[in-house]
């Protein structure tokens, strides 16, 4: 096709005129296009092509140029490099014909070549392209699958596997050559609920388009085998009405907090009685297993024997523990580490704390050893409990676990972690 866009450079050439080509992008974010129109002064014609790359969108473009040529005689079929399978030359408005009479044009008005490109164009100078664009990424079949589109279905599927424990990935392949590659994404896994296995499979233009397109193939069979419930937005199920925003420029803060209150925590309804999954540390109590310590040390110790044996070991374990010295040194080359007194601070100052910082800075690794530090120093270890919570179970359970396994290295009792390191993975 490269040799047709060469072809109509040379009659351009010949001709002492310049092509321009015109490539903008159309269609959905996830099933991009481009489109190409290419013009010539001198000729009222506009050529139009399109392609999933610009390349082809040029090429097309220019071919359909030289179709027109063709058509009117400019250039002969032959010279043409490729079958462009031009159709007979084809005349505008009412002209006289080999047999004396008026032929009428067959096309109506606007609808003829020379202003075939208009139909392309957006209507209106500032909002035509925005709706289009808004239109393109309507999908109007969402309503009948469960209002399961593109943006919501990828993150549903995830809780979906992590629910029901599936371990799959995506599988990618490229397809076409490195200047229109493509990606196919596919997936398949056992739906316990269906006794079978189900497949998904798609295209894009990248890998996360392509995933993305996957995944809400995946879920809308899901919805429609009875697996999973419509999508609903959370707001809206709890009548929430999201605080208005004034677009106005001003130096004021404005606050996004709702003074809406949810029903399950209105103080004149009465909460239904249940398990309480986590309480705060007491004696003689395994937070692990749910139930009484009957053997050992623990069984009798108080919480406030424990916060003063766990402070003389952690000082002893300071002066004299050299990996735990070693490791000290190390935290200190963070930059969350300088601020350590801030932070601990504004802790023990204010009920909620957000902490934003650059990834790396130190912010999941440091920030709860300060605290749990900051307990022990001041007599209290056997009271700290750290809540841990991350997106994936695995990753909180890892930084739980490094908490444990810096703060219990040496001897003390590992009956002591029950106690001290109340670790909730959410």
């Amino acid at each position: 096709m490269s040799d047709i866009k060469s072809f109509l450079h040379q009659f351009c050439q010949k001709n002492k005129a310049e092509p321009a080509f015109e490539v903008r992008p159309t269609g959905p974010k996830h099933r991009q296009r481009f489109l190409c129109e290419v013009r010539v002064d001198g000729y009222n014609y506009v050529g139009a092509g399109n392609s999933t790359n610009k390349k082809d969108a040029q090429a097309n473009a220019a071919k359909d140029f030289v179709s027109f040529l063709v058509r009117q005689g400019f250039v002969n079929k032959s010279e043409v490099p490729v079958d462009i399978d031009a159709a007979p030359a084809i005349h505008h408005g009412p002209q006289e014909t080999s047999l004396g009479g008026p032929q009428h044009s067959v096309f109506g008005q606007g609808m003829d070549p020379t202003s075939f490109g208009e139909a392309y164009r957006p209507r209106g100078k500032d909002d035509g392209t925005k709706r289009m664009e808004e239109a393109e990424d309507l999908d109007v079949n969402a309503q009948i699958h469960g209002n399961w589109t593109v943006e919501n279905a990828k993150s549903k599927l995830h809780q979906f596997m992590q629910s029901n424990k599936i371990h799959a990935d995506y599988k990618y392949t490229q397809v076409g050559p490195d200047h229109s590659r493509t990606f196919v994404a596919e997936i398949s896994f056992y739906v316990k609920q269906l006794g079978r296995t189900i497949h998904g499979r798609d295209t894009g233009s990248n890998k996360q388009t392509a995933s993305k397109s996957c995944a809400l193939s995946m879920v809308r069979q899901l919805f429609h085998l009875g697996v999973i419930e419509a999508f609903s937005d959370a707001l809206a199920d709890l009548n929430v009405t999201p605080t208005p925003v004034s677009h106005e420029k001003s130096d004021q803060p404005v606050s996004l907090l709702s003074s809406h209150v949810l029903d399950e925590f209105h103080p004149q309804k009465p909460s239904a009685a249940g398990v309480v999954p986590w309480s705060p540390p007491q004696p003689n109590w395994n937070c692990w297993t749910g139930c009484n310590i009957d053997e050992g040390y623990l069984a009798s110790a108080t919480l406030e024997t424990l916060s003063e044996q766990m402070l003389n070991e952690a000082k002893e374990k300071m002066a004299s523990d050299v990996n735990l010295q070693k490791g000290n040194e190390e935290r200190k080359s963070l930059p969350v580490y300088s601020m350590k007194g801030v932070i601990m601070e504004a802790i023990n100052e204010h009920p909620v704390i957000i902490i934003r910082g650059n990834t790396g800075c130190g912010k999941t690794t440091q920030v709860c050893q300060f605290i749990l530090e900051d307990y022990i120093m001041s007599g209290q270890g056997a009271y700290c409990n750290i809540a841990v919570t991350q997106p994936r179970r695995i990753s909180a359970v890892s930084v739980s676990g490094t908490y444990c396994k810096r703060e219990m290295r040496g001897s003390w009792p590992i009956g002591w972690l029950f106690r001290s390191f109340r670790i909730c993975v959410a």
